[in-house]
């Protein structure tokens, strides 16, 4: 019989903070990563926007911040790396914004794996704020991370209310979704939510979601932040009302759940409904669209 395969996860409720120095970062993220490791954690989520934290003062405009980040890039890779590796666990450190053109940046998650291996997701679409100055330009490519548990997908804040992004993860066999978010009012942060729990019923998935929380500054703007992190699951037999976890709204913390994807196997062989498969058997582009005109 095959072993059965658990992933213990932890996805947090975060204050991104204006840290004095490149040391003070290190240490809140040794503090963090340790704690999770010392609870039998294997994979540990932060929330989008998460690294600007490296940087060690506000700037008045979000070029000069993208700008100055750029050179602490390869200290902010090999801190995780080594991290990753020194703990044996997968980290997800939130996302960072990452130079690809001139004067033009990418939203990017990195994963950084236990053995050293790295890899990294850029965000597929922005919102209007994030398109202001023409700064940030969108991905072109998803990727889809092998780990020792399975395959996993990583979704970027409003990433998850595009369904087609979610869906081409699971379709190649992704059954874990990872949501890093920063949300700053009630509707964005609403959005995200009932985004996240919509895609894990059509898909009959996990979807984990981090947050972050409190008040900070990027560039010339102050956010107040709406945040919570969830653990969404099927609404099945054996799932009850397709929330596994969550933490309390607004408040740091570090929420914790115990992934079993035999169960998802189950319910998408045996549940009630069969979204997952009826899903994939869908093919819209042979189906006609008729209009009827009424008066």
């Amino acid at each position: 019989m095959d072993e059965k395969i658990v992933i213990h996860v932890a996805t947090s409720q975060y204050a991104i903070e204006l840290l004095p120095d490149w040391q003070s970062f290190a240490d809140k993220m040794n503090v963090l990563v340790g704690q999770a490791k010392a609870q039998g954690i294997h994979f540990l989520v932060l929330p989008e926007y998460g690294g600007i934290e490296i940087y060690p003062q506000y700037e008045a405009t979000d070029q000069a911040l993208f700008n100055g980040l750029q050179p602490l890039l390869p200290q902010y890779i090999d801190f995780f790396q080594s991290l990753a590796k020194k703990h044996q666990i997968y980290i997800q450190p939130g996302s960072i914004i990452v130079k690809s053109a001139e004067e033009q940046f990418m939203n990017r998650a990195y994963l950084f794996g236990p053995q050293g291996d790295i890899g990294f997701q850029d965000k597929m679409q922005i919102i209007a704020d994030e398109k202001e100055h023409d700064l940030l330009a969108c991905g072109t490519m998803q990727t889809l991370f092998e780990t020792s548990f399975g395959l996993i997908g990583i979704a970027i804040c409003y990433d998850s209310e595009f369904p087609e992004l979610i869906r081409n993860f699971t379709r190649q066999g992704a059954k874990l979704i990872v949501v890093p978010s920063f949300t700053p009012s009630q509707e964005s942060f609403l959005r995200v939510y009932y985004s996240c729990q919509a895609r894990a019923i059509e898909n009959q998935c996990y979807v984990l979601t981090s947050s972050a929380v409190g008040r900070t500054k990027i560039g010339d703007t102050l956010y107040t932040l709406e945040g919570q992190a969830n653990i969404f699951t099927p609404i099945d037999v054996g799932f009850s009302e397709g929330i596994l976890t969550q933490g309390k709204k607004n408040e740091t913390a570090l929420v914790q759940a115990t992934l079993d994807f035999d169960k998802l196997n189950e319910v998408r062989k045996y549940g009630q409904v069969q979204n997952f498969y009826d899903y994939m058997d869908m093919d819209l582009s042979s189906n006609s669209l008729s209009k009827v005109r009424l008066e």
